[in-house]
């Protein structure tokens, strides 16, 4: 047999024999066996790797933050300043824990409080909110819409994500429609009493009911100095006679 001849043939058997021997790269404690050794390797690996992200994952897409509800209120002592307070609700199956606000951004104005972050609003249970209160500058007060972008992260089965809320906010100076009355609902005048609709009783108004997950939301508003200390004298006694 030819030199060349002889070759190939030892070169075809060694190729042929590699699958079952194994080939050693040199790497301590790894030796590939097989190619489909090797690939039922890394599908092990993937497995494993897939296998416990999967649970973070789906923790994290459980969690649905929203601001269902807002409030807004034109501070009296400065226009430009709005008080603004916040429910920030979790709708989902899973508890975001470790809420924090870090940053906050006003279309077209200015955030003036909070002026540190990030902001602690704890944990926020299924189904359950927590409020936030924020104080933003704004160049118009006549009911002009301001969209706010609320960043920040939580945890959810250990592995902290991010978020951002996109609320809007109409503050406005004047004041509040007049409320239409309803049958049932008493309409108050200036300076009278409340007169009931219904002479057998005050009624509920229709359609509405208690809502544990609406609270009442109270903006913050400027910070107030108390009435001076009284430093009358004392009125003499009274005598009797």
């Amino acid at each position: 047999m030819a030199a060349s001849g002889l070759f190939f043939t030892m070169r075809a058997h060694l190729l042929h024999r590699i699958p079952e021997r194994g080939v050693n790269l040199g790497v301590k404690g790894l030796a590939m066996k097989s190619p489909a050794a090797i690939l039922g390797l890394f599908v092990s690996a993937a497995g494993t790797l897939l296998a416990a992200a999967l649970p973070a994952a789906a923790a994290a897409s459980s969690v649905r933050l929203s601001v269902p509800n807002a409030a807004s209120s034109v501070w009296d002592t400065d226009s430009s300043k709005i008080g603004v307070e916040l429910q920030i609700m979790n709708s989902g199956i899973a508890a975001a824990e470790d809420v924090r606000v870090t940053g906050i951004d006003v279309e077209t104005g200015a955030v003036a409080m909070p002026t540190a972050f990030p902001v602690a609003l704890g944990s926020i249970a299924p189904q359950g909110s927590a409020l936030f209160d924020l104080v933003i500058s704004a160049p118009r007060t006549d009911g002009a819409i301001y969209r706010l972008t609320i960043r920040g992260t939580f945890r959810a089965a250990g592995v902290t994500r991010r978020f951002s809320l996109h609320p809007t906010v109409a503050p406005s100076v004047t004041a509040p429609s007049p409320i239409t009355a309803e049958s049932g609902v008493s309409t108050v005048t200036p300076g009278g009493p409340a007169i009931p609709v219904n002479p057998h009783g005050a009624a509920r108004p229709p359609g509405f009911g208690p809502n544990a997950a609406t609270p009442m939301l109270i903006p913050p508003g400027p910070p107030r100095t108390g009435p001076p200390p009284n430093t009358a004298s004392p009125l003499p006694p009274t005598k009797l006679h």
